[in-house]
């Protein structure tokens, strides 16, 4: 500290932060199941698969079930359904953006705005 003067506080605090803002990140996106979500969504289709223990497995079951019950286009729908998901992904998505420069693609931007 004594070498880094004043720069050392807001540099030390600021690793602190996003250190906690990544591991918060990977205890939410746990996956609980090892396979592709292709996989994943036909043992839930095929009612093969127990109790999702992850947020993706969460994610594909809710998608299989609101598709078995919503009417035909089911996108609204799955876009109402996850709408839970993507609130519990985005809580720290502020601050990884704001620690990383712009380097998403017009596709990617496109699809997941920020």
């Amino acid at each position: 500290m004594k070498q880094g003067g004043v720069v050392m506080i807001p540099l030390v605090a600021g690793t602190l932060v996003l250190w906690y803002a990544l591991g918060y990140r990977f205890a939410t996106l746990r996956r609980g199941n090892p396979r592709s979500v292709r996989v994943l969504v036909e043992r839930y289709r095929a009612g093969r698969e127990g109790a999702p223990r992850g947020m993706v497995d969460g994610a594909v079951a809710k998608g299989v079930e609101i598709m078995r019950s919503a009417p035909q286009p089911a996108r609204r729908f799955l876009d109402e359904g996850f709408d839970g998901f993507e609130r519990d992904a985005a809580r720290t998505r502020r601050w990884c953006a704001a620690s990383s420069p712009p380097r998403r693609s017009r596709a990617c931007s496109a699809r997941f705005p920020a």
